[in-house]
């Protein structure tokens, strides 16, 4: 006498489990990195903004806004002419360096990646591929 089958077995339910349980981490890695990703983005965005603020003030006043010395910057929404000098998207901070005739602006970012050798004229503030700078054009 044959039995019929009602249903799956523990061993194919596991199977199951187990392989949505890996697509479930993948997916979430993904996330994260898309998450790292969208934030330097911001990071770099940020640089280009205040270095063009910068340049723009210095058209119009004849000397650069003093961001501070390292590594502490200006504070979060301070003007620089037009522009407002803004926060990190995350925990990470902008390092700074810089007076009236030069500046060098840092982020550091999460994926690497950065063009950061170091300030010239301003002061070094740091270097290597974790971070990207942007630094007066003078």
């Amino acid at each position: 006498m044959m039995f019929k089958r009602n249903g799956y077995t523990l061993i194919e339910l596991m199977v199951v489990i187990v392989i949505i349980g890996i697509l479930a981490t993948l997916g979430l890695v993904t996330y994260q990195n898309a998450l790292k990703r969208t934030r330097d983005t911001k990071r770099t965005g940020d640089m280009k903004d205040i270095s063009a603020a910068e340049e723009q003030y210095k058209a119009l006043v004849g000397s650069y806004v003093s961001v501070g010395g390292p590594p502490n910057c200006i504070a979060t929404g301070t003007a620089i002419g037009q522009y407002s000098f803004p926060s990190d998207p995350s925990s990470l901070t902008y390092t700074c360096n810089g007076n009236t005739s030069a500046f060098c602006v840092a982020a550091q970012l999460e994926r690497g990646g950065g063009n950061c050798g170091g300030c010239s004229g301003a002061g070094t503030i740091t270097s290597g591929s974790s971070h990207y700078c942007v630094i007066s054009k003078q």
